[in-house]
């Protein structure tokens, strides 16, 4: 579902633009402009498999951040992971085991891309949003344990990734 994204598209709506905003619902985030010290707000993107451990710091000074992830809802069973993102091609949880995060200048949108792309898999996800001009970041755990960084041009454009 793309509450969050649509919840926030209707705050910004109704929030009058007099200073700088920022609104977290935990695993999306808004801004209205830089923060009040004029900077930028800055957002940790958390770790794919240790939920409390920032991975990533970006800035924004726009837009919506939004992070599709199976780390806090997925279940075990018998062992398996039961991943609460269906992929609508097969009817079956997802198998990525990473976050798709995408930035937008409308939360709604947001929202449904990280969604879309997660289903997707880190592979065709990231090719399809480089091929589309969207702003998205996929956090991969290989097999060796180490976290991959791949953020489309237009990621890499809109938000100032920091370590």
């Amino acid at each position: 579902s793309f509450g969050r994204g649509e919840a926030l598209d209707r705050v910004r709506t109704a929030i009058w633009e007099t200073s700088p905003w920022m609104i977290d619902f935990g695993g999306q985030v808004a801004v209205s402009s830089v923060s009040p010290d004029g900077t930028g707000w800055p957002v940790s993107i958390a770790h794919p498999q240790r939920r409390d451990t920032p991975a990533i710091s970006i800035t924004m000074t726009s837009g919506s951040l939004s992070t599709s992830a199976g780390s806090e809802r997925d279940l075990w069973s018998d062992g398996q992971r039961v991943g609460h993102i269906l992929d609508p091609r097969t009817g079956e949880p997802t198998r990525f085991e990473g976050t798709v995060t995408v930035w937008s200048e409308n939360g709604l949108a947001a929202d449904a891309l990280s969604t879309a792309m997660f289903a997707m898999g880190p592979s065709e996800g990231f090719h399809w949003a480089e091929t589309r001009d969207v702003a998205a970041l996929f956090l991969v755990v290989s097999a060796d344990g180490a976290l991959e960084r791949h953020a489309t041009r237009a990621f890499s454009s809109c938000c100032l990734l920091r370590r």
